[in-house]
């Protein structure tokens, strides 16, 4: 199976995969009622992003690809356990927790590139290539962007720790998708990696006594967007960033891509134009791509190849 280092080959799919994943808080927190709850709701998003994935690799030609891949159960086990189980359900229990605290929850997760670009201090020569900086203006463009549209407010202690769990999780996701698929194609590693999560969601519902049928029509048309748009594409477009970055720290500035568009989504959604503090945080988030620079080549062993047990 290939998998060769290109400098700067993960940078545009990850500038897509910003753009795609910009517009999961938007359709999440104005599209979705009330009445539906959040774990049903991801669970219906994850469910109809496996089957855009597998839709896709069927239509390729490519699914003999998945016997390849299936027999490193080790490495599906783990991206499950990240990006595609442990995400969502950390997401889920957050906003189960505080339904009314959307932009906090949107807000922490946001401090996922901090968290992975601090992670990768501690890797082989992270400490001379990683720069905390740049995530860390983005972050605060972010801060900036929630305040305009009116949502920064102090989480409760549960839900800043979930939410900062899914943040952290993401981080880690992030890393192993760069160490562990430079051996594999991303897209059927993608397709098994949803597959299986959307039966793990199914299971913890079966085991909560949650309904998983229990959502309003409206909402599944929202959840096939969701899932279609920013899981199965952002996720996937974000698997292919990582894998073909020569350090993982230098796509943490890209993911604030995302609030760029969510911020016109907000706009389009609510009818209101954008305040100062929205612009100030697109330019601040502008100002950390500049400074954040483009992914050089990669020189050293980082924390994700030891886990990998390269």
């Amino acid at each position: 199976m290939r998998r060769k280092k290109n400098d700067g080959a993960g940078f545009v799919p990850g500038v897509l995969a910003a753009i795609c994943w910009g517009t999961h808080f938007p359709l999440l927190l104005n599209r979705v009622s009330a009445a539906t709850d959040p774990l049903v709701f991801y669970f219906h998003c994850v469910f109809w992003a496996a089957i855009a994935s597998m839709t896709l690799l069927t239509l390729l030609g490519r699914t003999d690809e998945l016997s390849l891949i299936s027999s490193r159960s080790g490495t599906i086990f783990m991206l499950v356990l990240t990006g595609g189980y442990g995400l969502w359900i950390l997401l889920a229990t957050a906003f189960r927790i505080q339904p009314d605290g959307g932009h906090d929850v949107e807000l922490v997760f946001y401090s996922g590139p901090v968290v992975l670009a601090f992670f990768s201090l501690f890797t082989r020569g992270g400490s001379r290539q990683v720069r905390l900086g740049p995530p860390l203006v983005g972050l605060a463009g972010v801060i900036l962007i929630i305040y305009g549209i009116g949502g920064l407010e102090t989480p409760g202690l549960r839900v800043f720790a979930f939410a900062a769990g899914a943040a952290a999780i993401w981080a880690v996701f992030s890393i192993l998708s760069y160490s562990l698929l430079r051996r594999f194609e991303v897209l059927p590693a993608l397709v098994l990696m949803l597959c299986v999560s959307t039966v793990c969601l199914f299971l913890t519902s079966l085991i909560m006594r949650i309904d998983v049928l229990a959502i309003d029509r409206g909402d599944i048309w929202v959840s096939i967007l969701v899932g279609t748009i920013s899981i199965a594409m952002g996720l996937g477009l974000w698997m292919k960033c990582m894998s073909g970055l020569n350090m993982p720290s230098k796509a943490s500035t890209l993911w604030y891509g995302a609030p760029i568009l969510s911020v016109f989504l907000y706009g389009y959604f609510d009818g209101a134009g954008m305040g100062w503090a929205s612009f100030a945080g697109i330019i601040v988030i502008l100002f950390s791509f500049k400074s954040g620079g483009k992914p050089r080549e990669k020189t050293e062993t980082t924390f994700g190849d030891m886990l990998s047990g390269r």
